[in-house]
Order: C-alpha cells, then sequence, then structure tokens
C-alpha cells in the first residue's frame, strides 16, 4: 500500500488533485476490503496521510491537514469509513492525535533532513507540515 501511494505522488495526473487522491483513497479502501482484509481501515488513513505529507507539494500537505487531528483536546472524527463516499465529500475521519504528531513530525524531519540549505523549497514544505 506505501508502494502503490508514494508511487501515485510521482505519477502526473490529469484534473483536479484532490479528486484523484480521494479516488486513491477509495482504491486503496477497496483493495483493503477484497485483498488486505487483515489490514485495518485506519492503517489505510495512515499510509494515505503520510503519503500526502511526503508528496513534496503543499497542496497535498494541506489535504493532509484535514485527515490529521490539530488538538489533544479535539477528538478524532469517527470510525474510519471503509464504504464509498463520494471523492468531492469531505474526510469523515480523522486520524488520532498522537498519530498524526507523529507523522507530521516524520515528514517534516524528511524535508528537514533533504533540504540542501535554509532557503532550499524543502525546507518550505517542513515548514508547512
Amino acid at each position: 500500500m506505501v508502494k502503490l501511494t508514494r508511487g501515485a505522488s510521482r505519477q502526473p495526473s490529469s484534473g483536479s488533485q484532490e479528486t484523484f487522491w480521494r479516488n486513491l483513497l477509495q482504491h486503496l479502501l477497496t483493495l483493503r476490503g477484497r485483498v488486505f482484509t487483515c489490514v485495518e481501515p485506519s492503517t489505510c488513513y495512515q499510509v494515505f496521510t503520510e503519503s500526502l505529507l511526503c508528496s513534496g507539494q503543499a497542496a497535498n500537505i494541506q489535504l493532509a491537514s484535514q485527515l490529521l487531528t490539530s488538538s489533544l483536546q479535539t477528538p478524532s472524527r469517527s470510525e474510519p469509513q471503509t464504504s464509498k463516499a463520494t471523492p468531492t465529500s469531505g474526510f469523515s475521519y480523522q486520524l488520532p492525535y498522537d498519530k498524526s504528531v507523529e507523522l507530521v513530525v516524520h515528514a517534516a524531519r524528511e524535508y528537514f533532513n533533504s533540504a540542501a540549505n535554509y532557503r532550499d523549497k524543502d525546507m518550505t514544505l517542513a515548514r508547512s507540515c
């Protein structure tokens, strides 16, 4: 699943990037339901969110923020849905706060470590995380 989502982030897509990513999430959930039944739906959301954060595009990092819980006091949204949702509807699930922090720190560290200097585009992406 990681290879699928990371590979998809490098593919040029026609149309809306947000629609592309939402469709990819639906494909992941379908794949999980048909093939990888031992994988929890929350794992699909985690892999998906990590791929958005590490995609190298600020718009995708912004999209990932919809799946992250930004405060310890804010409860994460419901259980992961495995049913089909429309690609344009909002995400009905957010990762728990501790997992959100872990993914954001990991992505920011990845951008920071790959930056050539403090003016590098990756430093801007690290700050976006």
